[in-house]
C-alpha cells in the first residue's frame, strides 16, 4: 500500500512508459495520478486524483502542462521524487527515430519525416539540445525548451538529481528496477 506521494519526473525517451506500468502494478490503478497525455490519462481524471489527499504516483513529462504540475506541486506532506536518466545521444536518437516512425505522432501532432542530418538543428522542443538539463532544471515549472540550456540550468538540474530520492538508468535498468 501506498504511504506516501511519489513523483515520477518522465523525461522523454528514458523508459518512462515502463516504469509508470510498473509503479501501477506495484501500487494499483487507484493510485496513479499521471499527467496528460500519458496512456489513458485526462486533465479531469488528473484534478480529480491529484485533489484526493490519499497517496498518489504523480507522475508526467515535466516539460510541458505546467499548469497541472502546479496542483500535483500543491500537495501537502512528504513526496518520494524519482527520475530516469539515458545517455543523452542515445535518448536523442530514440526520440529522433520515435518521432519518426510513430503512429501517435502522426495522427496527433502531423508527420514527421525528417532527415537525421537536418533534425539536428530543427527546432522542435522534443528534440532540443541538453533536454534533460532543462527538464531537471524546471521539474514541471513554466520555461522556454526552445532556449539553449545555460549553467544556471545546469546548476538547478544538479541540485533537483542531488534531492531526488531515486535516479535510475536507462541503460541499467534491471539493477535500478531491482
Amino acid at each position: 500500500m501506498l504511504q506516501t506521494d511519489i513523483f515520477f519526473y518522465h523525461i522523454m525517451k528514458t523508459a518512462g512508459t515502463t516504469v509508470v506500468r510498473l509503479l501501477e502494478e506495484a501500487f494499483g490503478p487507484e493510485s496513479m495520478c499521471s499527467l496528460p497525455p500519458h496512456e489513458g490519462a485526462d486533465e479531469t481524471a488528473f484534478v480529480a486524483r491529484v485533489a484526493d489527499p490519499s497517496p498518489a504516483v504523480v507522475g508526467g513529462h515535466p516539460h510541458q502542462l505546467f499548469p497541472l504540475w502546479e496542483l500535483a506541486d500543491r500537495r501537502r506532506g512528504r513526496r518520494f521524487t524519482m527520475t530516469f536518466l539515458r545517455n543523452p545521444v542515445e535518448r536523442w536518437l530514440s526520440c529522433y527515430f520515435f518521432l519518426l516512425r510513430s503512429r501517435y505522432v502522426d495522427k496527433n501532432i502531423g508527420r514527421f519525416d525528417m532527415r537525421l542530418e537536418d533534425s539536428l538543428d530543427c527546432g522542435d522542443v522534443r528534440l532540443s539540445d541538453n533536454m534533460m538539463t532543462k527538464a531537471l532544471s524546471s521539474l514541471g515549472k513554466q520555461r522556454d525548451y526552445g532556449e539553449k540550456a545555460t549553467g544556471r540550468d545546469l546548476a538547478a538540474a544538479t541540485a533537483n538529481l542531488e534531492s531526488m530520492d531515486f535516479i535510475g538508468l536507462v541503460e541499467e535498468f534491471n539493477v535500478g528496477y531491482a
